[in-house]
């Protein structure tokens, strides 16, 4: 089944009691099944704004978010988790969770209220810990994980998630040379070889071109969102990404 993802005459931006704050405007946006994008822009632009929209966290100040042509509003919170996963900058204090157990929340939609995991489930949260090289981790205390090491565990969760939309916003920036590199292979494998739509917004455009990526620029002229190549002298070096 290709999937397939749109904005519609978007205008993204904050909901505000005095007066609603846009930051980025799409005439149309679509992306479909085996996508692998990267949105980049200087800080500030949006990127965020925008995948928070494109994940149903947030609504559009007008326009509409359709998946598979249903308009996502229409979606309920059940529903959407098995549509999207997300990643997002920052991360939750999870008490005395391992970093298994962590990256096992992702099967919450499949598991019910009891939260119990089937072997099935533990071996895809064992599968998906592995992919982002984070295995190593599971029995340890996720609080007590290093930045680099819990961007790797929401990796994973997202990944037991097994949604056809994956959607993650700056998820490399404590990771080492290797680890940007590997991590963006994966993301685009995921994309490439198993039809996920993956939409991420990055600065480190040189480890994202290896996996030569589909762009996304926020912050054009006027505010637009385009599909533009960046040029790396400028975008890296004036824009201090």
């Amino acid at each position: 089944m290709i999937n397939r993802l749109e904005a519609v005459d978007c205008v993204f931006g904050y909901r505000q009691r005095r007066a609603n704050k846009s930051v980025l405007t799409a005439e149309r946006l679509i992306f479909e099944s085996g996508d692998f994008c990267v949105l980049y822009g200087r800080n500030g632009a949006g990127k965020s704004t925008v995948l928070r929209t494109l994940a149903a966290l947030q609504l559009p100040l007008s326009g509409t978010v359709l998946w598979n042509g249903e308009d996502r509003r229409c979606f309920s919170p059940a529903r959407s988790a098995f549509v999207s996963a997300v990643v997002l900058t920052g991360f939750p204090s999870m008490g005395l969770f391992t970093a298994f157990e962590t990256a096992a929340l992702g099967r919450a939609p499949y598991t019910g209220r009891c939260g119990r995991l089937s072997a099935a489930d533990v071996e895809t949260v064992n599968t998906a810990l592995k992919a982002a090289d984070a295995l190593t981790l599971k029995d340890r205390v996720f609080d007590s994980l290093s930045d680099g090491e819990k961007q790797k565990v929401m990796t994973a969760r997202a990944l037991a998630q097994e949604t056809p939309l994956l959607l993650l916003d700056e998820p490399t920036s404590f990771l080492d040379y290797e680890s940007k590199r590997s991590f963006f292979r994966l993301l685009a494998d995921c994309a490439r070889q198993r039809g996920k739509i993956v939409i991420v917004s990055s600065h480190d455009l040189i480890y994202a071109a290896e996996e030569n990526p589909r762009w996304i620029f926020c912050g054009g002229e006027g505010g637009e969102i385009e599909e533009k190549t960046p040029a790396f002298r400028s975008a890296l070096f004036s824009d201090k990404n």
